[in-house]
């Protein structure tokens, strides 16, 4: 709205400039003056809010500055030609800053300044009857101007409202094509990955990467499951404790723990109100946790671990997609375990087989010993 405003006013001014040239010389020159001046700036104004894109704060402002400007000179004009007719533009200007001006402290001050200055003004001419009729026309313009002001504010924190909300759902809109994405990506790529290290690799960067939570991991069972492992994690976090093969025993006294004897998920959105939780040195800043089972054909196989560090992290929707995600990947976890099962187990039965022809071969006893050193070497 400021650059057509200026724009308008600085054209306007340029009439009124010309226009005071008919008046008498001792003030058609400083009138014609003040308003070139002020035409140029309103015009040069105009020239930069086209070229520059205005912050929203500094708005209201900037039109109470334009707005101040044209005081300055419409109340020189009133001043000088004492023309209570002037009055009108005062008018105009009231109702104009009602509908530019977005901020009623700042109208306020402009309005203030309006009737403040046209009293001033009145007093010293009161002897003119005119004066007193033009009173209650400015009285019933600055009521006018409110009532216009508090509509159009209105009107405009309503449209704010309705664009915000329209952004929030289309943002919500991309989130959730984005979350739809990821699981169609990982059914098509995690059930094709048959190393084990490389698929929970893969799984906890995916997360990372699509969902922005600080850190994504995953831990397994040990041997005798007592225990859940770090395998796998992203970032600095996800690479120490997956180094130091961080543990945390199955039970009450952790999220992780917990999810693994429960098998049930465990959404935590602030975890300084969960006494299960475990702080550890290098995430420190964790706010919100999310724990997954994986659990395949009733086989538990390890947990999701998910952690932010923003309270109320994980809506309803977002634990949805990632349980969705996380049978998908407990699947892919046991189709790449089951893999190399077989693989060690045909590799041995391949290894023995070999062993078997080599020892067949010989019938001296010390090569045979050596053979076997050898052959048990392989083995183990």
């Amino acid at each position: 709205m400021l650059r057509p405003a200026t724009a308008a006013l600085g054209l306007l001014l340029l009439v009124w400039a010309y226009s005071y040239l008919q008046r008498p010389q001792n003030i058609a020159h400083l009138l014609t003056t003040v308003a070139l001046l002020t035409a140029l700036l309103f015009l040069a104004f105009s020239a930069f809010f086209e070229r520059m894109k205005i912050p929203s704060h500094f708005a209201n402002p900037l039109a109470t500055m334009v707005a101040g400007l044209l005081l300055f000179q419409r109340l020189l004009a009133l001043a000088l030609t004492l023309e209570v007719e002037q009055t009108t533009s005062l008018i105009l200007l009231l109702v104009g800053s009602g509908f530019l001006i977005l901020s009623t402290p700042w109208w306020i001050v402009v309005a203030s300044l309006t009737v403040i200055s046209w009293i001033g003004i009145a007093l010293a001419n009161a002897r003119l009857p005119a004066w007193n009729t033009f009173a209650l026309e400015m009285v019933s313009a600055t009521t006018l101007a409110f009532i216009i002001h508090e509509a159009r504010l209105h009107s405009f924190r309503r449209q704010e409202m309705l664009r915000r909300q329209n952004e929030q759902r289309n943002a919500e809109l991309e989130r959730r094509a984005l979350q739809l994405e990821t699981l169609i990506t990982a059914g098509q790529n995690i059930n094709a990955i048959l190393d084990l290290d490389a698929l929970l690799k893969y799984v906890v960067d995916l997360v990372q990467v699509r969902f922005g939570y600080d850190y994504v991991g995953i831990f397994r069972p040990d041997e005798i499951g007592a225990f859940m492992v770090s395998c796998a994690g992203t970032g600095k976090v996800g690479e120490t404790l997956t180094q130091q093969a961080f543990q945390l025993p199955v039970g009450e006294k952790s999220l992780i723990g917990w999810v693994a004897q429960h098998r049930q998920l465990a959404c935590v959105n602030d975890v300084t109100q969960d006494a299960r939780y475990v702080r550890t040195d290098v995430a420190p800043d964790t706010c919100s946790e999310l724990v997954l089972p994986l659990e395949s054909a009733e086989m538990f196989l390890g947990v999701l671990d998910i952690q932010s560090d923003m309270c109320n992290a994980f809506a309803e929707d977002d634990i949805r997609v990632l349980a969705s995600l996380a049978d998908q990947v407990a699947i892919a976890i046991q189709n790449a375990a089951s893999y190399e099962e077989e693989h060690a187990r045909r590799l041995l039965t391949e290894t023995l087989f070999e062993v078997g022809r080599t020892l067949s071969r010989t019938l001296d006893m010390r090569e045979i010993l050596d053979l076997i050193l050898v052959d048990l070497a392989k083995l183990v």
